[in-house]
């Protein structure tokens, strides 16, 4: 038996055929779902165990595109003055 958390998640990764793959892939587009999401739905209905069902939702960092690509700004520039700081330092010590 695992002795993981029964409520955490894991990935499983199988080789099936490229046929098979692209069934899901036409049939999740159909559903407007990810891939992963039909198979699980597939296999918790197929083992009787919709109970497992979840709804995976990935953690958002940001709410919106702008707000990342502000945050982005920021960490670019603070990474910029960074190197720009070393890069001072190094020149001083090289013209010692």
């Amino acid at each position: 038996m695992n002795t993981q958390d029964k409520n955490s998640s894991v990935k499983l990764m199988f080789v099936l055929p490229q046929e098979l793959k692209d069934i899901l892939e036409l049939k999740s587009q159909e559903q407007n779902v990810s891939v992963g999401s039909l198979v699980r739905t597939i296999l918790c209905t197929s083992l009787d165990r919709t109970d497992l069902l979840t709804k995976t939702n990935p953690r958002k960092k940001y709410d919106s595109v702008q707000d990342r690509k502000e945050h982005q700004k920021i960490v670019n520039k603070e990474r910029r003055e960074l190197v720009k700081e070393l890069l001072r330092k190094y020149e001083e010590e090289q013209s010692k």
